[in-house]
């Protein structure tokens, strides 16, 4: 009976952890409006730059797994805020956004588009893109939303070969815009 007694404990402590997500925790930026799970608490950089499309503010939270630990090299979440008016609202002026940002991203990068698809978050328009990097060793995977003024990026770097793998898409199914 002690013994049944054990490994009932040893299973729901095992349930336990499994559904504790491995670790993984909510991450709500501060002023970020959003959440997204990681599978760890990410480093933040906040830059202030001029790009071609004018001074925006962004904030970048990205997270490297310790090698070994993660099918994934890299996580990271970003969100632009720009000046109110800086894009245009009509269909155009949105497609001309998520093109001028693809070709910068590709440029920074390095990177050679693989695939491109128009996605949406509620009613909010997104794109979503996975680039080759590294000589074709590894890729990105973005997901970017536009939500007014507010340009949010979701990314995972992946060696080409795991760029399926589960805690991909755990990752980016988790995104959340919060309420006000």
């Amino acid at each position: 009976m002690k013994q049944f007694i054990t490994l009932i404990a040893i299973a729901f402590i095992s349930l336990s952890f499994i559904q504790n997500n491995n670790g993984w925790k909510e991450f709500k930026p501060l002023h970020g409006g959003c959440s997204v799970e990681m599978p760890g608490v990410p480093m933040v950089r906040s830059d202030k730059k001029k790009d071609s499309l004018k001074n925006v503010r962004q904030m970048v939270f990205f997270l490297e797994p310790p090698k070994g630990t993660d099918d994934n090299l890299v996580y990271g979440l970003s969100y632009t805020f720009f000046q109110a008016g800086t894009i245009h609202k009509d269909s155009a002026g949105i497609d001309n956004f998520f093109i001028q940002l693809k070709n910068e991203m590709l440029a920074n990068l390095h990177a050679k588009l693989l695939s491109e698809k128009e996605i949406h978050y509620n009613s909010y328009p997104g794109r979503k893109y996975k680039v080759s990097i590294k000589n074709g060793t590894a890729v990105i995977l973005f997901r970017n939303y536009l939500m007014q003024d507010k340009y949010y990026t979701l990314q995972v770097c992946t060696p080409v070969e795991n760029d399926n793998n589960i805690a991909v898409t755990k990752f980016f199914d988790s995104f959340k815009i919060l309420a006000k």
